[in-house]
């Protein structure tokens, strides 16, 4: 499921660069704060499966995530569209890219262990050209990991009876949406697939 009409990459690029978070307060509380528990219980599902190296971390926002794997020795990078945030993640000493991930100026030297897409791919406007860059990211013995909202939670909190109750309005699904695509699992593994 996707939104129709699309967003150009320009468009995307600016509603992260400036208004998604829009300030330190919002960085704090919604994308530090509120996750800090899943946050680290990610962060130490991680570190059992690859205890070192050289993580990359998609949407990284403030660098909450990361810093998790920086008190370990990790090398850490982020690519953050917001301006505030991807400022925040510099101070914390994380190597960053204030770009969308198709944007970024990744060298092709540059080979993670770790690359994190989390909660962050639906918000993409090219997420097969995004899987791609990643799978050339990636060292040959280097992981993947995604987190997206389930298909059906997405679908029943964004429209009808649960969002009319919730946020009071009948959808959220409108063009000023960020929320770009909700993939179900057997779509994000063709995908994973096409990307190789």
């Amino acid at each position: 499921v996707y939104s129709n009409p699309r967003r150009s990459m320009d468009e995307v690029s600016e509603f992260f660069e400036e208004k998604y978070i829009p300030d330190q307060k919002k960085l704090k509380r919604e994308l530090g704060a509120w996750r800090a528990e899943s946050l680290l219980r990610e962060a130490e599902i991680i570190k059992a499966m690859k205890p070192a190296g050289a993580i990359l971390d998609i949407g990284c926002a403030g660098g909450h995530f990361l810093e998790h794997f920086l008190k370990d020795g990790w090398e850490c990078t982020g690519v953050e569209a917001s301006r505030v945030a991807a400022e925040e993640a510099g101070i914390k000493g994380i190597r960053i890219f204030q770009s969308v991930l198709n944007q970024a100026d990744i060298g092709l030297s540059d080979h993670f262990d770790v690359v994190t897409y989390l909660d962050t791919l639906f918000f993409s406007s090219t997420p097969v050209d995004d899987l791609k860059k990643i799978s050339r990211l990636l060292k040959n013995d280097g992981r993947l990991f995604l987190d997206l909202p389930g298909f059906t939670y997405r679908i029943a909190r964004n429209y009808g009876p649960l969002c009319l109750l919730i946020d009071r309005r009948w959808t959220n699904f409108k063009l000023t949406s960020p929320h770009l695509f909700i993939l179900s699992t057997r779509t994000l593994r063709k995908m994973l697939s096409q990307a190789g």
